[in-house]
């Protein structure tokens, strides 16, 4: 023990050590020791980056730790430090490599040094490198920026063949930046990317290469105006894109005469040049370089573009004008000449002939009319407007399509393709006026012409470069300027008087610098009449023939009538259409005002009896007179019915609705066509499947379609009427004509719409109970619902369903489900449980549905009460509770109890439902027992007691009803018996037995001190033994007294006691009953004779129990019997052959003794008779003697001999 006197602790003044044990005289002393025990620790810290002042170590040792911190010069001096061992630690910086401890012995009066240096830590940076053309070798990236540590980093890698740039030892820290260097003129220079580099870690980022890529924006324009001239277009003009040389892509232009192409990759040697010009324009042959040099973008996706102007086709028109002179007599008028040189342009003469085409030779004139062939044949879908035919030309059209070559002159239309008439026209060439005999063409001089771009429309409307005024001169001829491409429109305006002017033409301009020249004449004032019938829509021709029309002169008042000669004279005032449905009066009508009248008209239209006036002015050779005739149409008058919630019928207790029919406002209809609808001019005015119309049925129900086309409709109902559903399948009409006073039909379409019906369910479950048998049957037939109105129903008669009024009864099938069948009105029920099955507990909540209309794509609405939840019925628990009791009341415990259906017979474990074993107390019970009927009985009694067999019915019918029952049991009884037999002869019952019986007081079911004697059994008959009324339990039965001459059975029998009334027997051999062995001893017969002879001598041996036998000697002369019973026995020797000359000796009585051998020896001598001589007086005396000897029998003589076994002695007896 050290104790510090003057209270310090660690350096004060130390008390002398004294012994740890308690004394009693304690002695104190002070000793003063003076050594050198401190020394001092010098610490020298160097790192990498420099940096060693303010670095903190721990030192520990000797029971002192102590943190220092290094100088600016990375140095300290820590003193008087004991001597030993220290540990020094410094403290983890993040940028160095952690440092391991160090141990620093320090030495008295010495200083002991220490190094730490400090590594920054590193990691590595690999960059992968891809790029979109594959080249990714050679690439180099910088990384730079400051580490952790404060130092610069600013390092290079270049990727090898795997596109890998790889950084090694590079100072943890970050984030640096990394970025490519040196990027490829062809790639987006990509964006630099921020890294951080861990200790001991691979950083990884990738980079990759976007190639530059470019589209190209072409505009054309036109070289003069900027915007395409005449007829001209900047679409469509085709042009390729090449790449060196080489055609990569083709474009065409699109309506502001641009094309965008699609992305290439940026190059120098992008060109694009014009393969086919559009239409109107000279071919542009110059290659355009595209400005898609890599060099001049940063970006991936860029754009660039290039003007290019196109040359617009220009060409120029003569007319020639003549006018018609008449010739005095037809032979004065010259012979036509075909073919007539014109000096020039400019000077023409005036032929002397009604038509002519100019030409320097007839090559040349072939080579014209197929020319003008060739181009009628190209543009034969031009409008009608554009080939204008000029009268009073045979075989005449529009020249709109002729290219003849410069300077050439044609009659209009002459050498021109003949077009097929539209819509029926017949062509005006194909009738030539009769007022043309006798007549010569000359020039015209004055004749105005106003010349424009047909596509304008008008003069006025065009631009100054596309239209011209023309005004012939004295030799009839009139020159354009220079027109653009396209197509013009030749317009009269001024002529000589009483002329009729030109009708407008068509001139194409589609050559470069080609003359277009054209001769004109006029014709005189007289016209054919056509009437074209046509639909008053579509202003087509209607093709029907028999369409009835008179023409009334309007001067006159009269109608006019013409005479057709052939095929025989017929005189006519109403004229027909053919089948095309044009007619052509057979004459020409003279210059005046008329009117047509039409009679009859075609199936189909409504006939219009208001007149057409029409003139016969001269402008034209045939005067079209147009009729037009509206289609029939038919209106479609829909009927719209359904159920209505009417009224409600009361049944005593159940409310029913009632519903009837009635019109249905509100039903949308849609009205499409069934197939494709033509009227007789061809039009096809509806097509299959097109909705022509939309209506809705009003109050009444009713809604009527507008005038629609005859033919085949399809009505379905796109909305139905509230509260129903939509009618699906849809309802095929057919609008026939109605004959040509009708001007609108009818039909009639009834449609019916079927309510939204809802179909209410439910689905209930039983709670179940396999043990019970409950739940899986019929439980749920057994339930019911009522189905009621949550809400007032009102009817549209104002009768009602009453809330909570119930509306039906509903049951439910095996599976527990239940549909209501009452066809319902919208509106708030709920389903209630009215009856259950008996063994469950009656349901009282209210399941609310709510029908509400659901749209009409529903014909029926499924609602499940409980929102589709299943609804459970619980069972109705009980229990019993039961006591167990002996007779005298006293508690049994273990008694095995059952509960059992009402119907079972057997009562076993196995049959029970429940079982439960009575407790110390007595008390069992039988918890959650469902409604119904049940019996308790007991399957197990407790031991030593009577099974019970009373049923104790229990009927469980409220939920938490408990039972009590009480059931008793009696003590177990039993009797025991035994029959005594011989053991030598079974039939034998012996009597005089004494048996006692102990009760097995310990259960060892062995007799021994502990066990109670009950008493000794009575002999209820001979050899029979009885103990009535033993209780239960184990008890020993033990033979006390055996009947006389008999050996007892010393063992105790244990008999278990534990059925009731059994007579339980007791037995000492297994089906012998309870046999007693006699007292036995043994038997030896020695024979002896005089002469020796012993063999073959017959003994019958007779005794006790009837016992009689016969033995003979054998070669040494005995007989030995064993297990004789004891007693008096009776040995005769008996005659035979072996006896024979023997004298026989007399029956010898014995008594046999138990366990011992009892001998008896008998001897024979030989008969002998000698016959006496005379005078021999002694031999006969002795002779005679011995006859009276035997005579008296005593003829032998016998000796016995009793052998005990046990002591092996013969006992001798003499007969």
């Amino acid at each position: 023990m050290v104790v510090w006197t003057d209270g310090n602790k660690g350096a004060g003044i130390q008390d002398v050590v004294t012994y740890g044990e308690n004394v009693s005289d304690p002695v104190s002393a002070y000793l003063r020791l003076e050594m050198e025990a401190l020394g001092t620790m010098h610490l020298v810290k160097t790192s990498e980056d420099g940096v060693v002042a303010g670095i903190s170590f721990t030192i520990s040792g000797n029971g002192i730790t102590k943190t220092v911190t290094t100088g600016r010069d990375g140095t300290i001096d820590v003193s008087e430090l004991m001597a030993g061992t220290y540990t020094v630690t410094e403290a983890d910086i993040e940028r160095y490599t952690p440092q391991t401890s160090q141990q620093v012995t320090i030495v008295g009066g010495q200083t002991s040094t220490v190094t730490f240096n400090n590594v920054l830590k590193r990691g590595a940076l690999e960059v992968t490198k891809t790029s979109e053309d594959g080249f990714v070798e050679g690439v180099k990236f910088r990384l730079y920026g400051k580490s952790l540590s404060g130092l610069n980093v600013d390092e290079y890698a270049v990727t090898d063949s795997t596109g890998v740039a790889k950084f090694r030892n590079v100072l943890i820290g970050g984030p640096y930046t990394i970025e490519e260097v040196d990027t490829a003129v062809r790639y987006v220079i990509p964006d630099p990317q921020s890294v951080s580099i861990q200790w001991n870690r691979v950083a990884e980022c990738s980079f990759a290469n976007i190639l530059k890529k470019f589209t190209v924006t072409v505009t054309k324009t036109d070289a003069e105006t900027g915007t395409p001239q005449g007829d001209g277009t900047l679409s469509g003009a085709k042009y390729g894109i090449y790449k060196g040389g080489k055609l990569v892509d083709v474009y065409y232009t699109d309506a502001k005469g641009q094309f965008t192409s699609k992305e290439y990759i940026c190059d120098t040697d992008w060109t694009i040049r014009e393969m086919e010009p559009s239409e109107g324009y000279l071919l542009d042959t110059t290659e355009h370089a595209v400005g898609a040099a890599p060099g001049q973008y940063t970006v991936e996706h860029n754009t660039t573009a290039n003007a290019v102007t196109e040359t617009v086709i220009k060409g120029s028109i003569r007319l020639i004008k003549h006018i018609d002179a008449e010739l005095e007599t037809p032979e004065n008028m010259p012979t036509p000449q075909t073919e007539v040189e014109i000096p020039a342009a400019t000077e023409p003469t005036a032929p002397e002939v009604s038509a002519y085409f100019v030409s320097p030779d007839a090559a040349a004139l072939e080579d014209a009319q197929e020319t003008a062939a060739s181009d009628d044949a190209k543009d034969t879908a031009e409008p009608a407007a554009e080939e204008t035919p000029m009268p009073d030309q045979a075989d005449t059209e529009t020249p709109a399509e002729s290219e003849p070559e410069a300077a050439d002159t044609l009659i209009p239309s002459q050498n021109e393709a003949k077009p097929e008439p539209e819509n029926g026209s017949v062509p005006t060439a194909e009738f030539k006026p009769s007022g043309n005999a006798g007549i010569i063409e000359q020039p015209e001089a004055g004749a105005m012409f106003q010349l424009y771009l047909s596509s304008a429309g008008s003069y006025d409307a065009a631009k100054d470069s596309e239209r011209d005024l023309l005004v012939t001169d004295e030799n009839g001829v009139a020159l354009s300027k220079d027109l653009p491409y396209g197509r013009y429109t030749v317009h009269q305006i001024e002529g000589q008087e009483g002329q009729a002017f030109i009708s407008d033409f068509t001139v194409f301009i589609s050559s470069d610098g080609h003359l277009y020249s054209y001769i004109l004449n006029n014709q005189t004032i007289t016209s054919f009449i056509r009437v074209e019938k046509r639909d008053a829509e579509t202003r087509k021709i209607i093709p029907a023939a028999g369409i009835g029309f008179q023409v009334r002169d309007l001067t006159s008042g009269e109608l006019i009538s013409q005479t057709v000669y052939y095929p025989a004279p017929v005189t006519i005032s109403t004229f027909y259409t053919a089948d095309d449905g044009t007619l052509m009066l057979p004459c020409e009508l003279p210059y005046g005002r008329y009117e047509l009248i039409e009679v009859a008209t075609c199936h189909g239209y409504v006939l219009d009896t208001a007149p057409v006036p029409f003139t016969v002015d001269g402008s034209e050779a045939v005067v079209t007179v147009t009729k037009s005739n509206m289609a029939q149409k038919g209106v479609i008058r829909i009927q719209k019915t359904g159920e209505v919630f009417s009224s409600v019928v009361n049944e005593g207790s159940i409310f029913r609705p009632v519903y009837e029919n009635t019109g249905l406002p509100g039903a949308v209809f849609d009205i499409a066509v069934a197939e494709d609808i033509y009227t007789p001019d061809g039009t096809l005015r509806v097509k299959a499947g097109d909705i022509v119309d939309t209506v809705t049925t009003q109050s009444d129900g009713m809604a009527a379609s507008k005038a629609l086309y005859l033919g085949k409709y399809v009505i379905a109902e796109k909305q139905a009427p509230h509260g129903m559903a939509l009618q699906t399948e849809p309802h095929t009409v057919e609008l026939v004509y109605a004959g040509q006073e009708v001007t609108v039909t009818e039909l009639r379409a009834d449609m019916y719409n079927e309510r939204q019906r809802v179909e209410i369910s439910l689905v209930k479950t039983m709670e179940t109970d396999k043990l019970f048998g409950l739940g899986q049957s019929d439980e749920l037939t057994h339930v019911t619902f009522g189905l009621y109105a949550a809400e007032k129903l009102v009817a549209a008669d104002g009768s009602s369903i009453p809330q909570d009024g119930l509306i039906e009864m509903v049951s439910l099938n095996k599976d527990g489900k239940a549909t209501c069948k009452t066809d319902l009105p919208f509106g708030r029920f709920y389903l209630q449980e009215i009856s259950t099955d008996s063994h469950y507990l009656l349901g009282d909540a209210k399941y609310p549905v709510s029908f509400d209309y659901a749209g009409q794509d529903k014909k029926l609405v499924k609602l499940i009460a409980n929102e589709g939840a299943v609804i459970e019925n619980k069972l109705i628990y009980g229990s019993v509770s039961g006591l167990k009791v002996d007779a005298n009341d006293k508690p049994l415990s273990g008694a095995v109890m059952g509960l059992f259906a009402a119907s079972e017979t057997r009562f076993t474990k196995d049959t029970a439902l429940l079982t439960a074993v009575s407790a110390e107390d007595g008390r069992f019970r039988f918890e959650k027992i469902p409604a119904g009927n049940w019996l308790v009985r007991e399957i197990e009694q407790p031991k030593g007691f009577v099974l019970s067999e009373e049923l104790f019915p229990v009927t469980v019918k409220e939920q938490g009803q408990v039972i009590e029952i009480k059931i008793a049991n009696k003590l177990i009884r039993g009797s025991v018996t035994l029959t005594k037999y011989d053991a030598d002869y079974p039939e034998n019952k012996l009597s005089g037995a004494v048996f006692e019986v102990y009760r097995d007081v310990n259960g060892n079911k062995a007799l021994d001190k502990d066990d109670v004697l009950l008493g000794t059994m009575e002999e209820s008959s001979a050899g029979v033994y009885w103990m009535k009324n033993l209780e239960y339990g184990g008890v020993l039965v033990r033979e006390k007294t055996a009947p006389e001459g008999f050996i007892p059975d010393e063992k105790a029998y244990y008999v278990e006691i534990d059925t009731d009334g059994k007579t339980y027997t007791v037995e000492n051999e297994a089906g012998k009953g309870f046999i007693n062995h006699a007292l036995k001893g043994s038997l030896k017969i020695i024979k002896t004779t005089s002469d020796g002879k012993k063999e073959g001598f017959a003994f019958r041996i007779t005794g006790a129990n009837g016992y009689d036998m016969t033995f003979t000697t054998d070669a040494k002369g005995e007989i030995f019997i064993e297990k004789l019973r004891i007693g008096e026995y009776t040995v005769t020797e008996l005659k035979n052959s072996a006896s024979e000359g023997y004298k026989i000796a007399d029956p010898v009585k014995i008594t046999l003794v138990a366990n011992e051998t009892l001998t008896v020896k008998i001897h024979n001598d030989k008969t002998k008779v000698d016959v006496p001589k005379t005078g021999d007086d002694a031999d006969l005396m002795l002779w005679i003697s011995l006859l009276g000897l035997a005579a008296a029998g005593v003829g032998c003589t016998a000796f016995f001999y009793l052998k005990k076994r046990r002591t092996g002695k013969h006992i001798a007896v003499k007969k």
